[in-house]
């Protein structure tokens, strides 16, 4: 009879360490899904910013040769003014 205690005391363990096992596995794959669901938030994030970036590119190409473009381009880039426009300085800028 002592034998049978044995080997039911032996099934128990064997079972708590294959409970263990499974209950370790499940919460380390919790863990890499959600690092890769970060992960994947983080790069459609940056897919939807890359997107407007471009949409943003393609009506610069298409104003391009406009001249109100080159006109502002003149101005911001180069400080260019037009002739007999009156320039302002803000003197609290300086």
């Amino acid at each position: 009879m002592r034998k049978f205690n044995n080997n039911k005391w032996f099934s128990k363990l064997i079972l708590l360490g294959v409970v263990g096992y499974v209950g370790y596995t499940l919460i380390a794959q919790q863990i890499t899904f959600n690092k890769y669901d970060k992960e994947y938030a983080y790069y459609e994030n940056k897919k939807v910013e890359e997107e407007y970036r471009n949409q943003d590119l393609l009506n610069e190409k298409d104003n391009i040769n406009s001249d109100d473009y080159i006109e502002k381009i003149a101005r911001d880039k180069l400080g260019l003014v037009m002739p007999n426009e009156t320039i302002y300085i803000d003197s609290s800028r300086y």
